[in-house]
């Protein structure tokens, strides 16, 4: 099986955008304020992603303090991850 054809032309092929969020620094968190703490952080992280995507589905996978979420257009993607950057 040759893979020099474009991915792009692929008869039905489906496209998505994925993305990795993470919350920098979250060890510190829990060293610093103890576990009560981080675990209030990481609930309120997941309240935000799952805010941000509406109805675009729940994350693929959560670990630990990262989600990955998949966003069927790339536009998409960065208007819904454009509002984080722009609430920093």
């Amino acid at each position: 099986m040759s893979m020099s054809g474009n991915l792009d032309e692929t008869p039905g092929a489906a496209t998505a955008t994925i993305a990795f969020v993470d919350l920098a620094g979250f060890s510190a968190i829990a060293d610093v304020f103890g576990d009560a703490a981080a675990v209030g952080v990481l609930e309120r992280f997941e309240g935000m992603v799952r805010d941000a995507l509406g109805g675009l589905g729940p994350p693929i996978k959560w670990i630990g303090d990262e989600a990955m979420l998949a966003f069927p257009e790339a536009d998409i993607a960065l208007r819904v991850l454009g509002r984080w950057i722009a609430a920093d």
